[in-house]
């Protein structure tokens, strides 16, 4: 109901700005319309004694970890975290002014301060004598002599956290994670002035990025952003058809999955590639990438009485697989419109890593 309200009050240019802005479309995933409906059913008085500060798990471990106060609770944000919500000027430094005016003034105060990497205060990221932690975990105290260990990193949004996880941190590469949900993601640059020095591990640079429609584009750090797609459904297709069909034991799955790679590479040698008499489209959970519809809704098509629920299985992965496709297609295409913008040839199609338990 909010992401309507919105679309009806900012019209389709604004709501086009916005999302060139933020890096994130108009949804139902992002803190923005969140955040109205929360405050729009709550008593003014009830928001204030229950709510001081909006932040993150992150910010809460940091915070504990360095002796903090939670009572006086002010840790600022990462601009990784805060693009992640969909609220921050991702080319900027701060959360955008837009969507400021579409909250209230209860929500805007709760709203932790975003601040980049290097300028959060020593004092909020060392773990210290002071800390509970300091004798838990001698590991991370300095070994200069000092009253002050390590120094902590503000968080790091998750798929930025993938994308480093799977070695996946230039432009020559994409990550696809499939777990719950799923999703496909790289890391460019971003540009400040054409002609600026180049990252020896990017191919390109020089041109401001524009947000691919369908896609999303995160802040990670002050030189890089990442740009890519979320499915709602990944592995929750999967756990949705093994309760349809009552497959409960791994094994009987692994069975399935078998025949049905059988079925697949006998068929294929005698038709060719259209070989499926299915088609799924899996929004068991609304459509995020590419449409980012929040009441779609799936289709199965073309069953009949000789279908079986080999068929359905194969048809619904086949969609969730297709689906991710269609993202990797845009961020690809993203990717060699940077390229060619900055006058550059680069050919060489990105390498796809896959990860994510939703694979075994």
């Amino acid at each position: 109901a909010e992401c309507e309200r919105l679309r009806n009050d900012l019209g389709r240019e604004r709501l086009a700005s916005l999302y060139q802005r933020t890096g994130a479309p108009l949804h139902s995933a992002y803190a923005l319309p969140q955040l109205r409906a929360f405050y729009a059913t709550q008593p003014s008085s009830d928001v204030k004694s229950r709510i001081n500060k909006w932040t993150t798990i992150a910010s809460i471990c940091i915070n504990r970890w360095t002796g903090g106060n939670l009572k006086r609770f002010n840790f600022p944000i990462s601009p990784s975290e805060a693009s992640w919500t969909g609220m921050y000027a991702f080319r900027g430094t701060g959360w955008d002014e837009e969507v400021m005016l579409h909250l209230s003034r209860e929500a805007r105060e709760a709203l932790p301060s975003p601040c980049g990497f290097d300028t959060v205060p020593d004092h909020l990221l060392a773990i210290h004598g002071d800390s509970p932690y300091w004798d838990r975990w001698p590991e991370l105290r300095g070994g200069d002599g000092s009253n002050y260990g390590c120094r902590l990193t503000p968080g790091i949004g998750d798929g930025a956290c993938a994308n480093i996880g799977s070695k996946c941190t230039s432009d020559r590469r994409i990550a696809v994670t499939v777990g719950t949900s799923a999703a496909a993601r790289i890391v460019l640059p971003l540009p400040v002035d054409r002609g600026s020095p180049r990252s020896s591990s990017s191919s390109i640079t020089g041109s401001p990025i524009e947000v691919p429609p369908g896609l999303f584009c995160y802040r990670i750090d002050a030189h890089h952003v990442l740009v890519g797609g979320a499915l709602t459904d990944g592995g929750s297709v999967v756990e949705w058809l093994r309760s349809i069909f009552n497959i409960s034991s791994d094994e009987a799955f692994l069975e399935v999955m078998a025949r049905i790679e059988r079925k697949y590479v006998n068929e294929r040698n005698k038709a060719g590639d259209d070989i499926s008499a299915i088609t799924t489209v899996p929004f068991l959970s609304g459509e995020r990438s590419t449409g980012f519809r929040s009441g779609a809704t799936g289709v199965l098509s073309g069953i009949t009485r000789e279908t079986t629920a080999d068929d359905i299985i194969q048809s619904c992965l086949e969609g969730m697989i297709l689906r991710l496709n269609a993202v990797i297609n845009l961020i690809v295409n993203a990717r060699q419109s940077l390229a060619t913008s900055n006058e550059e040839e680069d050919e060489e199609r990105p390498v796809i890593i896959a990860s994510g338990n939703g694979l075994v």
